[in-house]
């Protein structure tokens, strides 16, 4: 407790060492949409995506698309550079009023929340 209120307190496990400029620390109230544990070749690791929940909906219309990118991405590179993707999780966070389009860090990729899809398509 915490003036009253009730927190929640996280420890992270020792992670690889990294540039500073490639860690990111991301915290809010979004709604989070999980694949199924992903199988590319013989590594398996958890992609999500997290957004407001107020446009969750969309998100959820378009999960298998931005799975199916993330995967063929990841597979590409892990030919072209004969290494498997380094890391335990993909997270992709959809953040609003983001001032750049996207910028990719260890594990996590951040995008402008405008990227994702909310026309008539999903009426």
């Amino acid at each position: 407790m915490f003036d009253g209120e009730d927190l929640s307190c996280f420890e992270f496990g020792k992670s690889v060492v990294i540039s500073v400029y490639l860690y990111s620390c991301i915290a809010g109230p979004y709604a989070t949409v999980e694949s199924e544990k992903t199988e590319i070749k013989d590594y398996k690791f958890p992609l999500k995506l997290h957004c407001r929940k107020s446009i969750s909906k969309y998100l959820e219309l378009s999960k298998d698309e931005y799975f199916n990118c993330t995967k063929s991405g990841i597979d590409f590179y892990e030919k072209l550079f004969s290494t498997k993707y380094p890391f335990a999780k993909l997270d992709q966070v959809f953040i609003p009023d983001y001032n750049m389009g996207a910028m990719e860090n260890v594990g996590c990729v951040i995008y402008r929340d405008e990227y994702i899809q909310r026309d008539e398509l999903f009426s």
